[in-house]
């Protein structure tokens, strides 16, 4: 990985995204100084003001898939520390902006199940021969590298698999859908009503839904504050949000973790009748079964991504909805 740089490289920037599109995603974290579109590439650099915008900004991208006009981007440091006026300099740097080619990069952000080299082969056969794939944990989340026969096979499983459609999410659960879920919905925009006014707010309401896929926007309302809109970036990703309200699975957990410990840090958002700790690949993990939905859900919003012993813990909910 490159040295921490006030430039950014940013990829898979299609030419329906403009200049504007790129600094809303940057600015929140500090001044854009200069900008090179790399049209040619579906490319871009970015320079911030200082390192710790730059910094900032993909700490908080490594957690939330950036998405710009219905395409996610990925970001990274660039090897160059300053950007000059010559953009044909940068079209011969080393920022990953050579030729396609036969291995893809998968990364998955809160993951809801373990996945195993046999899902990742059911996803990506579609569309070539998979000569291997190499799972791993980084920071990002999980990541694998799937090798295809050619190059070819490569970049028509990157084009297809970037849309998100319904057959994607289906072969990662085996060949068919969740239960309750069709696939065809193509409404994005959720109504969240009953809220607690005083323990939910926006951030709140992100930490709920940006488990199921990309928020474009959060609204509570001013003259209603116990509703809010949530507009998620596709159907799919918003019927997946209202199917999964349930038990809460528990993840990123320290490995000596106690369930007394476990318990003490949610019991104090509702009446816990069950829980259930296990490991999958190592990685130490719970179930845990609220009462109500309403307390599942006000510990998911409170307590995800808190600390926990040594460990910044992950909640999502499970599909299950008994131990």
């Amino acid at each position: 990985m490159a040295e921490p740089s006030k430039v950014i490289h940013i990829r898979n920037v299609g030419h329906e995204i403009t200049e504007a599109d790129l600094l809303q995603l940057l600015q929140p974290f500090g001044s854009v100084s200069k900008l090179v579109m790399l049209r040619g590439k579906n490319q871009a650099l970015l320079q911030m003001q200082d390192i710790h915008s730059s910094v900032s900004a993909l700490q908080y991208y490594s957690a939330v898939q950036p998405s710009v006009r219905g395409r996610h981007v990925y970001m990274q440091f660039s090897s160059h520390q300053e950007l000059t006026t010559d953009q044909s300099s940068h079209s011969r740097n080393s920022d990953q902006e050579s030729e396609p080619n036969r291995i893809l990069l998968a990364t998955v952000h809160h993951v809801l199940y373990p996945i195993t080299v046999e899902i990742l082969h059911q996803v990506f056969k579609a569309y070539g021969y998979v000569e291997k794939i190499v799972k791993f944990q980084k920071s990002a989340g999980f990541q694998a590298l799937i090798q295809y026969q050619s190059r070819h096979e490569a970049v028509e499983a990157l084009a297809a698999l970037h849309t998100g459609r319904a057959a994607t999410i289906a072969a990662a659960f085996g060949g068919t859908l969740p239960p309750g879920v069709t696939g065809t919905n193509e409404r994005c925009t959720l109504i969240v009503s009953n809220l607690n006014t005083d323990k939910t707010n926006e951030d709140k309401l992100f930490n709920l839904f940006s488990l199921y896929g990309n928020i474009v926007r959060i609204k509570v309302l001013h003259n209603k504050p116990d509703l809010a809109l949530v507009e998620m970036a596709d159907g799919l990703q918003a019927e997946l949000a209202v199917n999964y309200l349930k038990m809460i699975h528990v993840s990123a957990l320290a490995q000596d973790v106690s369930e007394e410990a476990l318990l003490a840090h949610l019991s104090e958002h509702g009446s816990i009748v069950g829980t259930k700790l296990f490991e999958v690949n190592g990685k130490r993990q719970a179930l845990v079964l609220f009462e109500s939905e309403e307390e599942a859900t006000e510990a998911l919003v409170s307590k995800h991504a808190t600390p926990l012993e040594g460990s910044t813990i992950r909640i999502s909910f499970s599909q299950m909805q008994s131990l």
